[in-house]
């Protein structure tokens, strides 16, 4: 911590520094995470370098040129106010865990929309199959996805499922869901998460599921989160 020009006396701020991969979502989501612990935000700047480093990691080069065939790197620069300890070890691990759950999303971003076109491919209902490759068009910013049993046991996760952290949807929601296309309910069920995202936007995620059948037997579900 260190005093910042323009400060008021005795006034002091926190300064943030976050080194990444260039990739979408870094700026918007590191901005909702230190609101959620209640910091406002004086100042925030986002260069993309060209970078070089050695083997070890290390900066050997920087340049604000876009030079063909070298590294983008994302710097973010916040100055913010200042949290006590406690606040200063929450911030850190939101935003690690944060900016994870982005990495897995962009990484991941092509196997989030085959899975959904395989599913809308799958929909004899052409209206439902529709509305999923809208959904991969554009019109949702799909963060991940996995296949679950009736027991919660969870097989192909990807983005920012992949991760095992909280569950997209309580045991209770999750019972509720297989009921739904139990009683015949139409394809897709459309419904708000348990879970909060930390990308892009901080609200309760959108699921967009869909059953899985063995012959007669409804056995899983497909949730795709976005």
């Amino acid at each position: 911590l260190e005093p910042m020009p323009g400060d008021t006396a005795g006034g002091r701020r926190m300064r943030l520094a976050l080194i990444n991969d260039d990739m979408p979502f870094l700026v918007d989501s590191a901005s909702v995470l230190i609101a959620a612990e209640g910091l406002a935000v004086e100042r925030i700047l986002h260069p993309v370098l060209t970078v070089r480093r050695d083997r070890d990691g290390l900066l050997t080069d920087v340049s604000l040129e876009r030079e063909s065939g070298e590294k983008r790197e994302s710097m973010i620069y916040v100055e913010l106010e200042r949290g006590d300890a406690r606040v200063r070890r929450q911030l850190v691990a939101a935003l690690e865990a944060g900016i994870a759950d982005v990495r897995a999303a962009v990484r991941d971003w092509p196997a989030l929309q085959a899975a959904m076109r395989a599913n809308a491919d799958g929909l004899q209902d052409g209206e439902a199959a529709a509305l999923l490759r809208w959904f991969v068009d554009g019109s949702m910013t799909q963060l991940g996805h996995l296949v679950i049993d009736r027991a919660g046991g969870a097989r192909d996760p990807i983005g920012i499922c992949a991760g095992g952290s909280e569950p997209l949807l309580s045991q209770t929601a999750l019972d509720a869901a297989f009921a739904w296309f139990d009683r015949g309910g139409r394809v897709p069920l459309l419904v708000k998460s348990n879970r909060l995202s930390s990308v892009h936007r901080r609200v309760l995620l959108d699921l967009a599921i869909l059953p899985i059948r063995d012959g007669a037997e409804l056995t899983h579900l497909s949730i795709h989160a976005g």
